[in-house]
């Protein structure tokens, strides 16, 4: 007895953000500073460049990136309701156990 699996989404990381995190030292208005900027490109092509004032911001702003580009290809999503979680357990629970029936169903080899 052979049974199908759920497929699951992998990341698709050739689509991810190429970002990286650079110190430069720039000229604005007769003065002179240091900045630290998060850059480079977007899956579409799109230049990102995003200035900080400390290294903590610029790698949480690119972390958080990062997590967006993988999250985008998730199959869980966020719902508004009403259920408890004890309720949306069991929910679950009951789609899952329909689900493997049917699937057992299918697969015996008495049909």
């Amino acid at each position: 007895m052979q049974l199908d699996t759920l497929r699951l989404k992998r990341y698709d990381l050739a689509n991810m953000p190429e970002l990286r995190i650079v110190r430069r030292m720039v000229r604005e208005h007769g003065y002179e500073y240091p900045i630290i900027m998060v850059e480079g490109r977007a899956p579409d092509g799109l230049r990102i460049r995003k200035r900080f004032e400390s290294e903590e911001e610029a790698r949480s702003w690119k972390g958080i990136r990062e997590i967006q580009a993988l999250n985008e290809h998730s199959e869980f999503h966020p719902v508004v309701t009403k259920l408890t979680q004890q309720q949306i357990a069991e929910a679950e629970n009951v789609s899952a156990w329909r689900y493997f029936g049917l699937l057992c169903a299918q697969s015996s080899p008495d049909n």
